[in-house]
């Protein structure tokens, strides 16, 4: 049910999944509880690792041998939380990636990089406590054990501080989409947008920007003055991250320089599930979920599913009935629904420890052997079942058993 309730577009979509795959009918609240429910057990044990992490400054142990060069990837969403109005969750990534070699008409082409390995930190908590969540999941992907580690994110300062006090030797590299998008904004400020001024004045300035000519758009930038807003944000923009724009050599040595990684993963871990037309959920509720889509992107539910307490059995045993007292056979009970014949306890014998002890009822039974009835033998009957996999023995069946039960009983006899 957790795994339904977090990956449906609904608690209601995942009860009516969960009735077409095991026929059980449950009501969307049932499955809502499950869901939170693990969710709060992964969010606790997120929190003592943090929490031992931080108080003991012993860092959680290494599970995943470092890649040559790992990604951390930072961004936030925002959700409609009920009673606090839109609030924004920070979503992590920790990746590696592959690349792959041009071939065929494209063998002049640039090699492609590829993310792999991704797994994801969600949380609505400030960005403090966001970032030793994903300071821990970076120490459990022995991200300080690479060669190289690069930070990708936008022009959120939040992410750069976060990268400046967990990532220090991290290589910094603002999203080109994100500086991209400045470029065109800038161009639909000085000129009409869609006109060809405009295209031709933005992909000029962007082909500096993609060579690492940052210093370049800049004073190109600065010649039109106080033209808007919209050249004055773009001036800053570029100003402020000129460090992280080395584009052309980031490019050389074979690095990402998009955040589609996060990109996706805002939209298919967080939005997807948490983001849909008209939906509002509660604090509690929404990190539950989150967490729970977290550990099963990454591929964790195993490990998850060990954290769960043992559940305790709330069955009560039926006492038998004492000896010679006599119980009436209730809620219909036929002679097909015996189903087992056995010896009454002798005084004092302890009784075995079973799941369900059915009612014990003192039948005779003339035309299935009678013999079988003497000194003390008593028939075990149980009220047939309702359910349909819960059917009474066939009588082959029934005889069967009481043939083999006479064939036991004349052995120990001769024994």
């Amino acid at each position: 049910m957790a795994v339904l309730g977090a990956t449906q577009d609904s608690f209601v979509a995942a009860r009516r999944v969960l009735e077409k795959l095991t026929m059980v009918t449950v009501c969307p609240n049932t499955v809502r509880a499950s869901t939170e429910q693990v969710g709060h057990i992964l969010a606790a044990h997120a929190e003592q690792v943090r929490t031992t992490a931080h108080a003991t400054l012993t860092p959680p142990p290494v599970q995943h041998p470092a890649a040559p060069r790992m990604y951390v990837t930072m961004d936030g969403v925002m959700l409609h939380i009920r009673q606090e109005g839109w609030k924004e969750a920070k979503l992590g990534t920790v990746s590696t990636t592959t690349t792959r070699p041009p071939c065929g008409r494209m063998a002049a082409a640039a090699p492609t990089v590829r993310t792999t390995a991704v797994s994801h930190v969600a949380t609505l908590a400030e960005v403090a406590t966001f970032g030793e969540y994903l300071w821990v999941e970076a120490r459990r992907r022995g991200v300080f054990s690479a060669a190289a580690v690069v930070v990708l994110g936008d022009g959120s300062h939040w992410i750069w501080n976060l990268a400046d006090q967990y990532f220090p030797e991290a290589v910094q590299i603002v999203d080109w989409y994100h500086a991209s998008t400045y470029i065109w904004k800038a161009a639909h400020a000085l000129f009409p947008e869609g006109s060809p001024l405009a295209t031709n004045w933005a992909k000029h300035h962007l082909d500096w920007l993609w060579d690492g000519q940052v210093g370049a758009v800049i004073a190109s930038l600065q010649t039109y003055g106080t033209s808007g807003a919209a050249i004055t944000s773009t001036i800053t923009y570029l100003t402020e991250h000129q460090g992280r724009m080395h584009y052309a050599e980031y490019r050389a040595r074979g690095m990402q320089i998009g955040s589609g990684t996060i990109e996706s993963g805002c939209k298919h871990v967080l939005g997807a599930r948490l983001k849909q037309a008209g939906m509002i959920g509660d604090r509690d509720g929404a990190g539950a979920v989150a967490t729970v889509r977290t550990w099963l992107k990454r591929d964790r539910w195993d490990e998850a599913m060990q954290l769960r307490p043992q559940r305790q059995r709330t069955y009560h045993r039926v006492a038998r009935p004492a000896e010679g007292a006599v119980a009436l056979v209730n809620s219909g009970a036929t002679i097909s629904d015996v189903c087992l014949v056995e010896r009454a306890p002798a005084p004092g014998t302890p009784e075995p420890c079973s799941v369900s002890t059915p009612v014990v009822v003192p039948v005779v039974v003339p035309e299935m052997a009678p013999d079988l009835l003497a000194d003390g033998a008593i028939l075990s009957v149980s009220p047939r079942a309702a359910h349909p996999w819960k059917k009474a023995w066939s009588p082959r069946r029934q005889r069967h058993e009481w043939e083999q039960h006479a064939q036991r009983r004349q052995q120990a006899s001769a024994a």
